[in-house]
Parts: C-alpha cells; sequence; structure tokens
C-alpha cells in the first residue's frame, strides 16, 4: 500500500468522523426505510478519493467507532463491521479512478459513464450488502427467518437506493470536488 499523506489521512478522519455522526445521533427514524441516514455519503467519498482499501477500512473503523461513541443506537456485531468493510469496497472498485489520469470519479468525458458507476455500485452494496449480509447478521442475532425479514428489508432498500445515487452523483459533480481538494478532468 503507497504512503498515506497527512492531507489525505486528515481528509479520512474527517470524513470518518461525519459518517459516524451521521449515522448515529443524525439518523432519522422512518417507517418505510427504518432509518433513514447518510453515512453512505463520507464513506464513498472515501472510497472515491482513496481506493477500496482505504474505503473499506475507514467504514469499518466508522462502525466501531460509533459502535463505542453511542452504544444505545444499535448493538454491536462483527458480521455489520464486515457489511461496513464491504460496503467501502464496493464503492472502491466501482468509483475509483477507473481510467488513467481520471482523478475524481463522475468527471469523465462520457457522463452517462459516471451514472451508470454510480447506479450499479449501489445496486450491488444494495443486494450483496443490505438484502445479502445485513439480513443474514440480523437472522443470526434475533434467531428469526431469513424470508422473514427480507420483505421489509426490499422496501427500505427501494426506497434508499435512488437517495443514494442522487446523493452520490452530486458529490461527485465537478462543484463538490473542488471542496476535497481535488482538480477535475477537462471535458
Amino acid at each position: 500500500m503507497k504512503k498515506i499523506s497527512t492531507r489525505a489521512l486528515t481528509q479520512i478522519a474527517l470524513l470518518i468522523a461525519l459518517a459516524i455522526i451521521l449515522n448515529g445521533p443524525l439518523s432519522i427514524q422512518a417507517p418505510i426505510v427504518r432509518t433513514l441516514n447518510f453515512s453512505f455519503l463520507p464513506i464513498a467519498i472515501i472510497a472515491m478519493l482513496h481506493g477500496p482499501l482505504l474505503g473499506g477500512m475507514s467504514a469499518a473503523v466508522a462502525d466501531v467507532v460509533g459502535f463505542f461513541l453511542f452504544p444505545g443506537l444499535w448493538p454491536f456485531f462483527p458480521g455489520f463491521t464486515i457489511s461496513a468493510f464491504a460496503t467501502g469496497v464496493i464503492f472502491g472498485i466501482f468509483l475509483y479512478k477507473s481510467q488513467k489520469g481520471q482523478v475524481w470519479p463522475g468527471r469523465v468525458s462520457a457522463p452517462a459513464e459516471s451514472w451508470l458507476r454510480v447506479v450499479v455500485s449501489v445496486l450491488v452494496i444494495t443486494v450483496v450488502v443490505r438484502l445479502g449480509l445485513n439480513i443474514l447478521w440480523l437472522s443470526m442475532m434475533w434467531g428469526d427467518a431469513f424470508l422473514v425479514l427480507l420483505p421489509p428489508r426490499i422496501i427500505g432498500a427501494l426506497a434508499m437506493a435512488p437517495i443514494q445515487v442522487i446523493c452520490i452523483r452530486a458529490v461527485a459533480s465537478e462543484r463538490f470536488s473542488t471542496m476535497f481538494g481535488v482538480k477535475p478532468v477537462p471535458q
């Protein structure tokens, strides 16, 4: 793994802190999606800027530290840390420097490609992590059947996926890329 600069480390730490706050006290209990939070956004940004490994490690750190800071919000189970790591890795695989010379995802010459990358990353995370691993962990924790937990989670995932796609794509735009000190690739 390449050496991480002080600037990158600070950036990652601030985004992890933001993910913890967005997942903890700023999460909203909603009837359809159960919990509405935007903690995916800082993790997606880390993965976009620094790749799959740092994206996954950052998501796992945010999960563990978030539990210790806000222990009453959710029970700790190592499976959810694995899910968080997988989420960061998947975001990194699809959104990190896909073409040689590309600095910021979404700043490619074909806007449709960047939309496609975001949509595919969210779909893979939704199916594999949210509807697969997370339901498996809940089934193991509470002893409920996997298929009993699946239908309400599908509804929540269908409601949350478009929100995630729009938010991630907005963050990958040229306007937001300058906030993170990244020079967009000319069109």
